[in-house]
């Protein structure tokens, strides 16, 4: 089968979570889990603007994630 495929959206990449960014939206149709950590959300204010398909997780659960995954792109 395929591989599940997990974005995590840190610092300034929080704001590619926009509701109107379709990047993420073809990329969340196609089953892929799209993450942003929510202090960097938070402090830049965005919170309102973020998609409600984004999960948003606290700096303790990005260790977790990274840790859990077999293979980390970073960009």
């Amino acid at each position: 089968g395929e591989d599940a495929v997990t974005i995590l959206l840190l610092q300034n990449a929080v704001y590619q979570a926009n509701k109107t960014n379709k990047m993420v939206s073809k990329a969340l149709d196609k089953n892929v889990t799209i993450v942003a950590n929510k202090e960097d959300v938070e402090v830049r204010g965005i919170k309102n603007f973020i998609s409600d398909k984004v999960k948003l997780i606290a700096y303790d659960e990005v260790v977790d994630l990274i840790f859990a995954n077999d293979t980390i792109i970073n960009m």
